[in-house]
């Protein structure tokens, strides 16, 4: 899968990541209704190979509204303008290609969470992108669990990008927990397809803090050549004040052909209770 993509992902399941982690053991627990506000902001950093200038991009990367009415449901709106700063060349040209999403998900039968997501991408030019995403996760005695997911991405010219993925979460300890997972995308170009495996991990602090990272590594392939690809992804998060939860995310990237790109990015959620 490309870098704006994988990172997109990282940050949604940051977000969601508390809940998820939470929904199948508080789902009988009566708890107030949630409202939840968050804003990332964004550098992006680009080294564009051997004799090419470096290149940056500055901007508002996510912004999340999310109603939870109870502690195993959740649902929101996301804008996400990740592609718009990730991408060298729409970058370089100062373009935008944002995308909207609505969502949620419910945990449900006491093992099993189900995610929906759709979406809209504008192109550049004048292009639309409809968007369907969703994952499956079940989970076992003693805080395992299973995920399958799948995103896909309808053009206006015809073409469908596909990501799919598959994973394993494995408590290592009560508060560290260890995600390895699979990912295959196809960009709906003749030949062109990449391979990514990911070894993530998350340490849940009893204070509320959280802490996680993990590095990835596979290959793209076109109908030219193929090559290498691999990241490295630093995330954390901390509440204060009772109502806010600071967050942190850093990403460096990879995609071959001696090119990096590298995200520094913040966060601030405000959340409010019933």
């Amino acid at each position: 899968m490309n870098a704006q993509l994988f990172r997109a992902g990282w940050l949604a399941s940051c977000l969601a990541g508390p809940w998820l982690a939470s929904s199948a053991q508080q789902a009988a627990t009566p708890a107030p209704r949630q409202l939840e506000a968050t804003l990332f902001l964004s550098h992006t950093q680009f080294d564009n190979g051997p004799g090419i200038a470096a290149t940056s991009k500055n901007g508002v990367r996510l912004g999340e509204l999310a109603y939870a009415p109870q502690p195993n449901q959740r649902y929101w709106v996301r804008y996400d303008n990740g592609l718009s700063l990730d991408n060298a060349d729409l970058a370089r040209r100062n373009a935008t290609a944002a995308t909207t999403y609505l969502g949620g998900f419910v945990h449900y039968l006491g093992r099993y969470t189900t995610r929906l997501e759709l979406g809209q991408r504008k192109l550049p030019g004048g292009g639309a992108q409809n968007i369907l995403g969703g994952e499956q996760v079940i989970f076992f005695a003693d805080g395992y669990n299973a995920k399958a997911g799948v995103w896909l991405g309808r053009r206006d010219d015809g073409r469908t990008e596909r990501v799919f993925h598959a994973g394993l979460g494995i408590p290592l300890t009560k508060a560290l927990r260890f995600e390895p997972t699979l990912f295959h995308s196809r960009s709906g170009v003749v030949g062109e397809k990449q391979s990514r495996g990911l070894l993530a991990a998350e340490y849940a602090f009893d204070a509320g803090q959280r802490l996680g990272g993990g590095v990835s590594f596979g290959r793209a392939y076109t109908a030219a050549e193929d090559h290498a690809v691999r990241g490295v992804s630093l995330t954390g998060s901390t509440p204060f004040a009772g109502r806010y939860r600071a967050h942190l995310f850093l990403s460096r990237e990879e995609p071959g052909l001696g090119r990096t790109s590298t995200v520094f990015a913040v966060g601030l959620t405000r959340a409010w209770k019933e």
